[in-house]
């Protein structure tokens, strides 16, 4: 009897995790496009949960790039199950100091977007 007490927890706690893996959708490829109109050397950083650095794009000015990024369950990933948290461009070599943040929300709802980065003195700004 005291076996079938402790069982009882774990096989509930396994059912649920089942039916909610069977429940969440599965990831919708989503594709970043990123120009550069910086007039110098462009650096787009993703960080992913828990502040893991992924890899980005350099773009030489007038330069073009794509990340290839997942959604799922209006969670942006990387197709590792890492969510990613934010993904920013700045002058190569100084990008976090002068970054500019880009907007997730639309691309976390299974949406491809496309961004442009200008120069904003010191800064960079980066939109649709």
């Amino acid at each position: 009897m005291r076996n079938a007490w402790f069982c009882g927890p774990l096989v509930i706690f396994t059912i649920s995790a089942q039916l909610a893996a069977a429940a969440a959708a599965p990831p919708v490829p989503v594709a970043l496009s990123v120009w550069n109109e910086t007039g110098s050397d462009l650096e787009c950083q993703v960080l992913a949960a828990h502040w893991y650095t992924l890899p980005g794009l350099t773009l030489p000015p007038g330069g073009t790039g794509r990340l290839g990024l997942f959604a799922a369950d209006s969670v942006l990933q990387d197709g590792k199950d890492l969510a990613i948290e934010r993904i920013f461009c700045g002058h190569a070599g100084n990008a976090w100091l002068t970054r500019g943040e880009l907007d997730l929300r639309g691309l976390a709802g299974g949406a491809s977007a496309s961004v442009v980065c200008r120069a904003a003195g010191d800064w960079v700004g980066c939109g649709g």
